[in-house]
């Protein structure tokens, strides 16, 4: 009986050292969530935004059978092309830069633009077209 009660504790011991920490304020700015789901219409392609609570969103493109991806930062509104082999987005300055601006007070008329990024999905190169109004 006592060699039975000697095992009960060491089993307990070792179940209470490997439990997971609970989670901390910090631990929500890493967390992420996907937003703008698109998905080219032959099925082939889907890009995604992945979202921090804090900071600038990354548009992840994916095959959905290969395994062949991009990611882009600063990435919104992506629209792939009809037959599928573009991608296009406008890639925005990133938060941390906007926030500086302003703070100098620099006018809205002055700020740098957005850029266009159109992506051959066949290659993954990139165009792009800067200082778009």
């Amino acid at each position: 009986m006592p060699l039975l009660f000697i095992l009960f504790l060491i089993l307990l011991s070792s179940d209470m050292h490997a439990q997971k920490r609970a989670m901390e304020h910090s631990d929500f700015e890493h967390w992420n969530s996907i937003r703008s789901v698109k998905i080219t219409n032959n099925g082939q392609w889907m890009a995604y935004h992945l979202k921090p609570l804090k900071g600038d969103q990354e548009l992840h493109l994916k095959h959905t059978q290969k395994d062949k991806s991009g990611l882009y930062p600063r990435a919104e509104g992506p629209l792939f092309s009809y037959d599928g082999r573009c991608l296009a987005f406008r890639q925005v300055l990133s938060k941390d830069s906007v926030d500086v601006l302003r703070r100098k007070k620099v006018k809205t008329k002055d700020m740098p633009h957005d850029t266009l990024v159109i992506v051959d999905i066949k290659t993954l190169s990139t165009v792009r077209i800067e200082d778009l109004r």
